[in-house]
C-alpha cells in the first residue's frame, strides 16, 4: 500500500543495522528484537489500511445511494449536467427523465433554447462545480442541494410564447 511507503526508509536502516555495527555487537538482542516486531508491526499497519480501505469504500457508497436517492426525488421535466459520466452513475436510480450532458460554457445556451422551443419548464442542473455557466445564471433558481460532491440546481425556464395566430378576417 501506498501508505506503508513511508516506512521504507526505516526499514533500510534495519536492513543495513548489522553491517555498520561493529562485528562483536552483530546479531545481538536488538536484531532479534527488530526481526520479530517489524513484521508484527507490518501485519498490524496492513490490517488498518484493509479497515480503512472498507470504511472508505461504504462511505463511496452511501454518498453515492443518497445521491441516487435525490435524483430519483427531482420533480424537474430533464436533468442538465457538465459531469460526462452522470447519465451512467444515474443508472441505479432508474430515473424516467432524460439525461443531458454539455460541456464548455456555450452548449448550456445552445441547450437552453432548445429546451424553450420544445416547452421544458423546469431542468435540475447536476455539477461539480458550485457556480452555473453564464448561460443559466439568469435563470430563477427554485432549489438548490449539495449531496456528495454534487451540487443540483433546479432552474425554471422561461418558455418563448407561441406566435398569435391571425385572426380570421373573412
Amino acid at each position: 500500500s501506498r501508505f506503508a511507503m513511508t516506512l521504507f526508509p526505516l526499514l533500510a536502516v534495519v536492513a543495513a543495522w548489522p553491517s555498520v555495527r561493529p562485528r562483536e555487537t552483530r546479531g545481538t538482542e536488538l536484531a532479534a528484537a527488530l526481526a520479530s516486531v517489524v513484521p508484527a508491526l507490518l501485519f498490524v499497519l496492513g490490517i488498518g489500511f484493509q479497515i480503512r480501505g472498507l470504511i472508505t469504500i461504504e462511505r463511496v457508497l452511501d454518498d453515492g445511494a443518497r445521491f441516487h436517492r435525490q435524483l430519483a426525488a427531482l420533480e424537474d421535466e430533464a436533468i442538465v449536467t457538465d459531469v460526462w459520466w452522470l447519465a451512467l452513475d444515474a443508472v441505479p436510480a432508474e430515473l424516467e427523465l432524460p439525461i443531458y450532458t454539455v460541456e464548455g460554457l456555450e452548449e448550456p445556451g445552445v441547450w437552453l433554447a432548445a429546451a424553450r422551443r420544445h416547452g421544458v419548464g423546469r431542468f435540475a442542473y447536476v455539477s461539480l462545480e458550485p457556480r452555473l455557466p453564464p448561460a443559466l445564471a439568469e435563470l430563477p433558481v427554485l432549489d438548490e442541494r449539495r449531496v456528495g460532491p454534487f451540487v443540483l440546481t433546479s432552474l425554471a425556464v422561461e418558455l418563448e410564447e407561441a406566435p398569435a395566430l391571425a385572426a380570421d378576417s373573412s
